[in-house]
């Protein structure tokens, strides 16, 4: 599994599958190559299952996780 790319302004991911820890889910890199990161759920900031959404976000130099899909800019 990939580690997360730092140059991103918003990065998309659908969750695949949870465990009692982790939360595995795709995402999609550059040349629209499909990847698959699995992360702790301390990470993830609400209660999400199977086909759910989070992204993560740049803000002030901060990485943010947030649930949901990013509203249109």
């Amino acid at each position: 599994m990939k580690m997360l790319a730092a140059a991103f302004a918003v990065q998309l991911c659908v969750v695949d599958k949870t465990t009692k820890d982790t939360v595995i889910a795709e995402t999609v890199y550059e040349e629209n190559r499909i990847e698959m990161i699995e992360l702790p759920k301390l990470f993830i900031p609400c209660k999400i299952d199977e086909g759910d959404m989070f992204y993560f976000v740049e803000t002030g130099g901060v990485i943010e996780v947030r649930c949901g899909e990013p509203e249109p800019s």
